[in-house]
């Protein structure tokens, strides 16, 4: 009677996990398998792109000099070792962790939660608006969005129980999240500061002081890099200042603020809606006081790696709402994902992106592409293959034409002291005057200027023009 009493909720247990893992892996790869395909990058994605056909050596040295951690780079130059280095394939790269979160995250939540709040939360990372305009991007958002809610939730178990397995798996997370991603780093230290001040509280601070010291060690080979990025961009760096940045920022907190404060019911949600929300203000508050007083370091996706924070602290608030409330929050996160999704697979699939393509199918080895802007760089890179590409510097004002090798990323090209005699196939922004400079270089237009919609967005043109001299 006892063995039978056992056996059975353990196998409609582990029944119910596997199912609730199959649906969410066939939902996922169904939702989001159609954005694996889209044919153009732009031009963070094209940079990953070259730098992961490089050899070991000049990848480590391409991920030394770049503004983020290394680990996502060596991770992905690894799976593309095995698959293949094509854009469906770095794209599925994304995808993984994304379906790793769902899979390995979600259960676990289940047993810490319960299996209602689970449920919910599979609904609304499956359902996330904003998820598909990140989920395929060749870029490591995603992978810092898995290592930091996972990290999150083994430090709140971990503070719960007191389990040094729940301690070993926050450390091991909180080590690759701070690898992948500097505001994941943010993150990361904002949780060993919380869990500190608790220990210290608790006067329990040699149980967590071991796993702050591993952390510290496990990063210390990365801390030249870092006070080198940190000084570098005090001195320059690409993001402008914009009162809209500091107002995200500020609307992520307060809102993060007003969903711990809006979970009352269940002490269990409000404690760990708490916990989240001390985790991003610290972080955020940081980010923003380093933007304010030093130099802008925030754009909103580098919100990305605290996206499950939010969800959880979303999914609390839903547990605690009567059940027309339930109904209405569903309704309104199926319809934004589903505008977003559309968008998304507008941005992918519109007409305006093949525009580009067939104008390099035309190219040979004998032509040559000019681009003046990044924004038309990313996919001139991957679809300019068969003729040389430069960029434009327009940094150097004595000289409208220094030729810079960023158009090609990270492989060798040099730079031209002055441009080639064969065909051009121009690729301009309005607010350049290449073409009008290669007129009075003596070149001529073999086409009317035409213009068009860049790949990837919905508002910024470029002009394109054959020319030859």
């Amino acid at each position: 009677m006892k063995a039978a009493a056992i056996s059975v909720p353990v196998r409609s247990k582990n029944r119910t996990q596997v199912a609730a893992r199959t649906v969410f892996l066939f939902g996922g790869l169904g939702l989001w398998g159609l954005l694996l395909f889209a044919p153009n990058t732009w031009y963070d994605e094209s940079f990953t792109a070259a730098a992961v056909t490089q050899p070991w050596e000049g990848l480590w040295r391409t991920a030394c000099a770049d503004f983020h951690p290394p680990l996502y780079y060596v991770l992905l130059k690894s799976f593309c070792t095995v698959f293949g280095d094509s854009l469906p394939v770095l794209r599925a790269f994304s995808l993984l962790p994304v379906l790793l979160l769902g899979l390995w995250g979600i259960p676990a939540a289940a047993r810490a939660f319960g299996k209602p709040a689970s449920d919910r939360l599979a609904i609304l990372l499956l359902c996330c608006p904003v998820l598909p305009f990140f989920v395929v991007e060749i870029r490591m958002y995603t992978w810092a969005l898995l290592f930091v809610s996972l990290a999150a939730f083994y430090a709140w178990q971990w503070h719960q129980t007191g389990a040094a397995r729940d301690g070993g798996k926050f450390v091991l997370f909180a080590i690759l999240g701070a690898y992948t991603h500097y505001y994941a780093l943010l993150a990361v230290c904002a949780m060993n500061a919380l869990l500190l001040w608790n220990a210290l509280r608790q006067k329990r601070l040699l149980r967590v002081l071991p796993a702050a010291a591993v952390q510290l060690l496990s990063y210390a080979p990365w801390g030249y890099f870092l006070v080198s990025r940190v000084k570098t961009v005090a001195h320059g760096y690409w993001i402008a200042q914009s009162p809209v940045l500091y107002l995200v920022l500020l609307l992520a907190m307060g809102g993060s603020v007003l969903l711990a404060y809006l979970v009352r019911k269940d002490e269990k949600f409000a404690a760990a809606s708490r916990a989240a929300a001390g985790v991003l203000v610290l972080a955020l508050g940081a980010a923003l006081l380093f933007s304010a007083f030093v130099r802008p370091i925030f754009v909103p996706r580098y919100l990305l790696p605290f996206l499950g924070l939010f969800l959880f602290q979303l999914c609390a608030l839903w547990q605690g709402l009567p059940q027309k409330g339930r109904r209405a929050l569903f309704l309104l996160w199926c319809i934004g994902f589903a505008v977003c999704q559309g968008l998304i697979l507008f941005r992918f699939y519109a007409p305006q992106n093949q525009l580009l393509q067939a104008e390099c199918a035309r190219l040979t080895p004998q032509d040559t592409v000019v681009v003046s802007d990044c924004a038309a760089a990313g996919p001139l890179a991957v679809q300019a293959e068969a003729a040389p590409l430069y960029w434009v510097d327009n940094q150097d004002p004595l000289n409208p034409l220094a030729f810079s090798e960023r158009a090609r990323f990270l492989t060798n090209v040099n730079s031209l002291p002055a441009l080639p005699g064969g065909r051009l196939l121009v690729v301009d922004t309005p607010n350049s005057a290449l073409r009008e400079t290669l007129l009075q270089k003596g070149y001529r237009d073999c086409t009317a200027p035409r213009t068009a919609r860049l790949p990837y967005t919905f508002w910024e043109t470029f002009t394109y023009t054959w020319m030859e001299r």
